[in-house]
């Protein structure tokens, strides 16, 4: 039932977030912005989406890895086109990462690690979002200004980065399991729960250097993200700093990731109406540079669907034949 509530509610909020930001909007303008678009810049954008795919399986491999979980980089570049996939016929990203985490435990990850492995891998894709745009928020003073408390929450956002870093690759969740030890049910509860988290994620304890190289692979993730998205607004020439949107994306990203709108359906345009009219861009040009992005995701899900077909054909052929009487 809460369930249900939730997904209405969700419906709710994209419906009313597109008709309000439509009702403002001359929908003429905005198709035509995106028929003028250059097709060639927007088909190179969209192949910057496998640019990323790679680089997250093979953040995806190294983390296997440190688990002594071998991966082909394949197999894993393949999981995660079908997860998009299921990010996008499902109201939430979570399908995606149960995908992820079955293919994880279907490597021989087991049920608590594949858990932990995806998990620590789309947080460390979240802290390279903080840490790109908290490092260009301090060298453009002129976006920072637009932009209120960008700096203090950043600068928040970053101390919950480190707390984490400690917490799954340090000491802190030795720390944590005795500083929550205590009689009181509520202790207990509190203690039970930190020793479920303990024993999936203390696996990667001390793998500084794991963690060192998974951060350099997100945030060139992350840059490919922001270049994505500046050859759409090229594409649609739209005019907005360069250093701008490397703030700009990855805000947008962190927001839409709160689960208050369908796949973030409504989220998204109203992100880009605001931060893009900040720089003097019509609300027509950047309904139509989010009507795009999300466009390229549906198309991603399509391309992810072919993979699934293909896979399940060839995971059949590989299956043994039943045995003849």
């Amino acid at each position: 039932m809460k369930t249900t509530i939730l997904i209405i509610f969700k419906i709710l909020v994209s419906v009313g977030l597109i008709s309000w930001l439509l009702s403002r909007a001359d929908l003429t303008q905005i198709w035509q912005t995106i028929q003028t678009a250059d097709f060639g810049l927007l088909l190179l954008a969209f192949s910057m989406f496998y640019v990323a795919y790679f680089l997250s399986a093979r953040r995806w491999q190294l983390l296997l890895g440190a688990l002594g979980v071998q991966a082909r980089l394949w197999t894993l570049v393949q999981s995660f086109s079908i997860a998009i996939l299921f990010n996008n016929f499902l109201p939430s990203t979570i399908g995606g990462d149960a995908y992820r985490m079955y293919d994880s435990f279907r490597m021989g990850a087991g049920k608590s690690r594949a858990i932990a492995v995806v998990f620590i891998d789309r947080v460390i894709g979240l802290s390279a979002l903080i840490l790109l745009a908290f490092a260009v928020s301090l060298f453009a003073g002129e976006v920072a200004a637009k932009i209120p408390f960008l700096r203090l929450f950043l600068l928040g956002a970053m101390a919950g980065v480190v707390l984490l870093a400690w917490i799954v690759f340090g000491s802190g969740g030795k720390v944590l399991m005795r500083l929550t030890q205590g009689q009181n049910a509520l202790m207990k509860i509190i203690h039970g729960i930190m020793g479920k988290l303990y024993y999936g994620f203390h696996l990667f304890e001390g793998r500084s250097d794991v963690m060192i190289k998974a951060v350099g692979l997100s945030l060139l993730i992350q840059i490919n993200v922001v270049i994505h998205a500046l050859i759409i607004t090229r594409a649609l020439q739209i005019e907005v700093p360069v250093l701008a949107m490397f703030i700009i994306v990855p805000l947008s990203t962190l927001i839409m990731t709160a689960p208050i709108s369908i796949n973030g359906i409504g989220l998204r345009e109203s992100i880009f109406v605001f931060f893009f009219g900040l720089y003097g861009v019509a609300p027509e040009q950047a309904l139509a540079f989010a009507f795009i992005s999300f466009g390229m995701i549906i198309a991603q899900g399509v391309v992810g669907g072919v993979v699934l077909m293909l896979r399940r054909r060839t995971d059949a052929l590989a299956a043994p034949a039943p045995a003849q009487d």
